[in-house]
């Protein structure tokens, strides 16, 4: 049996009239779902489904969830460069900021560093901006444009000051800024 009715958006629409069999639960839920979703209307939940079943099938919802995934990971990317940023100007801040919390001035600034040889300061800053990573005596040595000797005794003098410290990985020395008290960062030179 077909009847001819009109739709909200006033296109003449078909209906047509089947006979289906279902199993008890299947019309249970179907009933329950058409409820709580459609005001009891079954044959618009039953309408739903298909449509929703239909772009299952043709790989619509896979796409919107790649597309969805995808974005997510542009996110988390994006994330993780902001707080890599926000991280190395917390590490610029924390080198002006003694133990007592209050920023140091642009001149006190310079006096402290003044403390400490140009290639020493060279190699601090170094680290500074790499904080928390480590470099290897290579690492540093290809940065800074220093000899070796020299890198090597910057490094013991920083180490002895408190300001780095070093960790042997795989039988090679890593340096990083010591994350103590006794750092330049922490207003102790």
């Amino acid at each position: 049996m077909t009847n001819t009715q009109k739709e909200e958006n006033t296109e003449t629409v078909q209906f047509v009239r089947r006979k289906m069999s279902l199993t008890a639960s299947h019309d249970n839920q179907m009933q329950n779902l058409a409820d709580e979703h459609y005001g009891g209307n079954c044959s618009q939940f039953v309408r739903s489904a298909i449509e929703d079943h239909a772009r299952t099938i043709n790989g619509v919802n896979e796409n919107l969830l790649r597309e969805l995934s995808d974005d997510i990971f542009e996110i988390k990317d994006m994330v993780e460069q902001l707080n890599s940023q926000i991280h190395k100007q917390d590490n610029i801040d924390n080198n002006r900021k003694p133990s007592n919390g209050e920023y140091l001035t642009e001149q006190q600034l310079i006096t402290r560093e003044n403390s400490l040889s140009k290639e020493t300061l060279k190699i601090y800053q170094l680290l500074a901006e790499d904080y928390p990573d480590q470099r290897t005596l290579s690492s540093i040595v290809a940065n800074v444009s220093l000899s070796e000797d020299a890198v090597d005794q910057a490094l013991l003098s920083l180490k002895t000051r408190g300001d780095v410290i070093s960790e042997t990985i795989d039988n090679v020395p890593h340096y990083m800024i010591s994350p103590g008290e006794n750092t330049m960062s922490g207003g102790k030179i």
